[in-house]
C-alpha cells in the first residue's frame, strides 16, 4: 500500500511512476519473488493508477487525445511482443534488464533536467504539434520496453514529448497519461493470459 501512495502521487503529478517507481520498490521489498510476476503485476496496477490520471486531467482541456492515440497506436503492438519475450525469460535474465532499464530512465530524467538547469531555460515548444507518424514512431521504441519490464509509458513518454517532440510540458503529461492507460490495457491483458499476475501486489499496490 505504501508503494502504491508513493506511486500514485507521481503519476497525478508528472505522469510518471505507474511502472518504473512501482517496479523498482516491489523489486526493492520483494527481492525473492519472480521478476514476471512484478512486472505483470505492476503493469496491472498501473492501469487503475493511469484511469485516473487521465480523468483527473480531462476538465484541464489540454487537446491532448489526438497526440496520446498516436503514441498508443505505435506503443501498443510492441507492448505485447514485450510481454511474450518476458515471459520466456529465466529470472536471473529479467532481473537485471529491469535494474538496467530503470538506471537509463532515471539517468534520462537527469540528463533533461541538467541540461535545463545549466541553460537557464526551457525546451522551446514548438508552434504546432508534430505528426502522428512521428508521434507513433516514438511510441513503439517505448512500447516494447512497457511490456518487457512494465517501465516507459509515462517516463519515457514525457520525457519524448516535452523534449525532442517539444510539446508543452502540462499537454505532455496528459497526453503520456492516455497514451499510456491504452498501452497498459493490452500489455496487462496479455501479462494476465501468460499468468504474472498476483491478486495480492496489485490490490495492495492500487
Amino acid at each position: 500500500a505504501a508503494v502504491g501512495l508513493i506511486g500514485g502521487a507521481m503519476v497525478g503529478m508528472t505522469g510518471v511512476g505507474a511502472g518504473s517507481v512501482i517496479a523498482a520498490l516491489l523489486l526493492v521489498a520483494y527481492p525473492g519473488l519472480s521478476p514476471q510476476l512484478i512486472v505483470g503485476s505492476a503493469t496491472a496496477q498501473a492501469v487503475v493508477m493511469k484511469l485516473f490520471g487521465v480523468w483527473a486531467r480531462r476538465h484541464m482541456k489540454l487537446g491532448e487525445m489526438r497526440l496520446g492515440l498516436s503514441m498508443a497506436a505505435g506503443a501498443a503492438p510492441l507492448a505485447v511482443a514485450g510481454a511474450f519475450v518476458s515471459h520466456g525469460l529465466h529470472a536471473d535474465v529479467l532481473r537485471p534488464i529491469l535494474a538496467g532499464v530503470l538506471g537509463v530512465v532515471g539517468a534520462t530524467l537527469v540528463a533533461q533536467a541538467a541540461h535545463r538547469w545549466g541553460t537557464g531555460k526551457q525546451v522551446a515548444v514548438a508552434d504546432h504539434d508534430p505528426s502522428a507518424i512521428r508521434v507513433g514512431f516514438v511510441g513503439t521504441l517505448v512500447g516494447f520496453v512497457a511490456g518487457l519490464t512494465s517501465i516507459g509509458t509515462g517516463t519515457l513518454f514525457v520525457s519524448a514529448l516535452a523534449g525532442p517532440l517539444r510539446v508543452d510540458a502540462h499537454r505532455a503529461v496528459a497526453a503520456a497519461l492516455v497514451a499510456g492507460l491504452m498501452t497498459l490495457v493490452i500489455s496487462a491483458v496479455t501479462h494476465i493470459a501468460l499468468g504474472h499476475t498476483n491478486a495480492a501486489l496489485i490490490a495492495g499496490t492500487c
